[in-house]
């Protein structure tokens, strides 16, 4: 992004013109990729809604969302050229430069996550009857 002109105090004016023309959306293939995941969540049996956009920098960025409770169940965004997920069941965000790699390493980390939660934290997910043991905040 270019300057044209100084100011007094040394500041750099930004064209948005030049910003806008920065910015890229997510591609046909990628679209396919996320879906392909919001789609896998589904399968799970949670009701979800999805929402995509770009940021100010230019960056796309997409949510898989519980459509009960509006809470974020995974981001994916691409920043400089390097995809990264992050979901508050995974330990910690994956990143990588190939998105089809990125999301199946998702998949297959949120699906064990899944299988190891306590049914009473998850029924919907898990159709197994819980124990006491295993719902107490204690449980260990």
């Amino acid at each position: 992004m270019k300057t044209r002109a100084k100011s007094p105090m040394g500041e750099g004016v930004v064209y948005l013109t030049e910003v806008r023309r920065s910015r890229t959306d997510w591609s046909k293939e990628e679209i396919a990729y996320l879906e392909r995941a919001a789609h896998f969540v589904r399968k799970l049996r949670v009701s979800v809604e999805t929402d995509h956009g770009v940021t100010d920098e230019g960056e796309p960025w997409f949510v898989i969302c519980d459509a009960s409770s509006d809470e974020v169940l995974v981001h994916f965004c691409r920043i400089r050229r390097r995809y990264v997920a992050w979901a508050p069941l995974l330990d910690s965000s994956l990143s990588g430069h190939v998105f089809a790699d990125l999301i199946e390493r998702f998949l297959d980390r949120h699906a064990a996550a899944v299988a190891a939660l306590p049914a009473c934290m998850n029924d919907d997910l898990l159709p197994r009857p819980a124990s006491a043991a295993e719902c107490s905040p204690f449980f260990v």
